[in-house]
């Protein structure tokens, strides 16, 4: 019986590396609270790391390493040195974003290891109180030549009981990869994707307790944009580079790097009991390169008129465009978009059109295609972005001109040259004091914080697709629920709300469904999409929509379910902006504890709701204490305006 026992034993340890006797610990770091805790460790000749909080599992073994083509840095690792831990805490503030001034303490511990030739690896952890983020360092690399990186072996292992929020990376076509597929909503953790491509990052997860959030941060010019395998076998996520024909196949799906130092982006692990403490976490850019020590106050985060939603031909017409400027005059909003193909402009030029913005003090942003041998789309002005000298020359041209910003699009690849492109042209973007907005791009990967000039990114399936979509109107509802969830926690994200015309495909959300998602979606530029006309509809709401703030002191999560509904609150200065949306097809009602924004109790709100038609809304005042119940319309929404004092 003895005998049975330890073979039965000595198979588990086999079988699980925390258990095996031949595991070698590395050693742990906590976090500032002491709740959350990472730990090294050796088994097999794999090096893996672990993540519990007060004794559940946030992530299981996961493998650490990367593979050169000078060095297999994955197996066989010995521990040179173990520094001590430090805890840092720093201070910084953003010029747009989720929450304006940040203070994040954390806790820091590297690890130096070299491989069986001897060769180095330093893996730098840090933890705070909600995440974990860890990196590769390589130095003394021969910068005499080429060194490729030809995988990366980390990997991410959840545990299996629990479920995801998974967006598809698209498959490679004209217009893609753009990061616009729709997520897909509670799968079960480890299910395998339907599409070759894998998943993207952020991934969202809820299993042992923990809502965990994956994705990357500070990623430079010396390496490619990550996403994750489409198998995921046992709950072990996997690294995976851009695929192979993105960017017409003519730029090499591998990155390399010729220097001699090299620092991997930030792998970055967002975790906490609640979901509401993942959604405000700024974990993203907390680990982020500084903005450089330079003047950035010309950069103004603001609202815009928009005039292609509503008339894809009115950027060649300065009529068009014209009425669109004394609309965001007549709004109160700083900026107005002229789009594609403006160069193509007929009845008296761009020129006049900026001088009349000028004139009324609203900011115009210009729109330029990417390409460049990169893509194939024809929308211009094209190939004003890719060569460097003719970019600058554009830049000086227009801030000369009085323009204020760029909307850059059609990227449609995250290999490395097309990341080095992102940074090139924001470097020279902000030597001419001009703001930056990203379409048809990567997802944010903590470059709000290191170019305060880059004001959003798309990297979404957002309201233009009521144009291209049949299959928009029905899974927007609930995609937008998850979205807020994801996507919008990582980043501003130019989703182009409050869309209330019925277009090619008209939706099904209600009127106030859309009016919430300019205060449920964050971006530092939001455009505000309709016409002049639709918003003249509803004078009762025309206040709200002037006062709509694009930069925000803070965010609470007050209720909601990914793929069901969602309640948040954004304070800017004393006022509190509540939104929610709902998913799903049928009425339903919520009570919404208000403890969490401190108001004075009772405090008067401008509520707009649902009535039973999709078109109709409600206008009222209303006194709030603490708690709000709401009755939501099928695919309905709210928005309550509160000025706390």
């Amino acid at each position: 019986m003895m005998s049975k026992l330890l073979l039965l034993v000595n198979f588990i340890c086999f079988l699980t590396p925390s258990l095996s006797k031949a595991q070698e610990q590395f050693g742990n770091l906590s976090s500032p609270n002491g709740e959350l805790t990472v730990r090294l460790f050796q088994q097999n000749d794999i090096t893996y790391y672990d993540i519990q909080r007060s004794s559940k599992t946030v992530l299981e073994a996961s493998e650490l390493g990367v593979q050169r083509s000078d060095a297999d840095m994955y197996k066989k690792w010995k521990l040179i040195e173990s520094a001590e831990a430090r805890t840092k805490t720093e201070n910084y503030s953003l010029m747009v974003g989720k929450q304006r001034t940040i203070s994040k303490q954390y806790r820091e511990r590297k690890w130096v290891f070299s491989d069986e030739n001897y060769n180095g690896i330093e893996v730098i952890f840090r933890v705070f109180d909600d995440g974990v983020a860890f990196r590769y360092h390589f130095s003394y690399l021969d910068n005499t030549k080429e060194t490729v990186f030809t995988d990366e072996h980390t990997t991410f292992n959840l545990p299996e009981n629990g479920v995801a929020w998974l967006q598809p990376y698209d498959s490679v076509t004209k217009f893609s990869p753009a990061y616009e597929r729709y997520f897909e909503n509670a799968l079960p953790i480890a299910q395998k994707s339907k599409h070759t491509e894998g998943w993207v990052f952020p991934a969202l997860f809820h299993a042992q307790e923990s809502w965990t959030l994956i994705t990357e941060s500070d990623l430079g010019k010396n390496y490619c944009g990550m996403h994750l395998q489409t198998n995921a076998e046992n709950g072990i996520y996997r690294l995976r580079f851009p695929e192979k024909g993105e960017a017409m196949e003519d730029i090499r799906q591998l990155p390399t790097t010729n220097t001699v130092e090299w620092f991997s982006p930030w792998r970055v692990i967002i975790t906490a009991k609640t979901l509401g403490d993942v959604m405000s976490s700024t974990l993203t850019t907390d680990v982020a390169r500084p903005a450089p020590k330079q003047d950035f106050s010309w950069v103004k985060p603001g609202r815009a008129s928009w005039s292609w939603w509503s008339d894809w031909d009115s950027p060649k017409d300065t009529a068009k465009l014209k009425k669109f400027v004394n609309m965001a005059v007549n709004m109160g909003w700083e900026y107005s978009l002229v789009d594609a193909n403006w160069n193509m402009i007929k009845k008296g030029g761009l020129d006049s059109v900026i001088a009349i913005a000028n004139k009324k003090k609203v900011g115009i942003w210009l729109w330029y295609n990417s390409g460049g041998a990169h893509n194939e789309v024809t929308e211009a002005p094209r190939d004003l972005m890719w060569d460097k000298s003719k970019r600058r020359a554009e830049f000086e041209r227009i801030a000369k001109l009085g323009v204020k910003g760029v909307k850059i699009d059609f990227f449609q690849s995250d290999k490395q040259f097309v990341i080095q492109q992102y940074l090139e042209i924001l470097d020279d973007a902000a030597d001419f004091k001009i703001m930056v907005n990203f379409h048809g791009c990567t997802i944010p990967r903590g470059w709000q914080r290191t170019y305060p000039h880059l004001v959003s990114m798309e990297a979404v399936k957002g309201a233009e697709n009521y144009h291209f979509d049949p299959t928009y109107p029905d899974r927007a509802p609930a995609n937008n629920t998850i979205l807020a969830a994801t996507r919008n926690v990582i980043g501003s994200m130019d989703y182009t709300p409050v869309t209330l015309t019925d277009v090619k495909y008209p939706r099904k959300t209600t009127l106030t469904h859309e009016l919430a998602l300019a205060i449920v979606f964050e971006s530092g530029v939001q455009h505000i999409a309709d016409k002049p006309e639709s918003y003249a509809l509803l004078p009762e709401v025309l206040n709200y929509l002037k006062t709509i703030p694009s930069v925000w002191d803070e965010i609470k999560y007050l209720g909601g379910m990914p793929g069901k509904d969602m309640v948040l609150a954004r304070r800017s200065g004393k006022t509190w902006y509540i939104a929610g949306i709902n998913g799903e097809n049928k009425a339903k009602e919520l009570e919404i504890n208000l403890l969490s924004l401190k108001l004075t109790s009772p405090s008067n709100a401008m509520m707009i709701g649902d009535i039973k038609d999709r078109n109709d809304i409600s206008v009222s005042k209303k006194e709030l204490n603490s708690t709000l119940k709401i009755q939501f319309a099928p695919y309905g929404g709210f928005v309550a305006v509160v000025i706390s004092h």
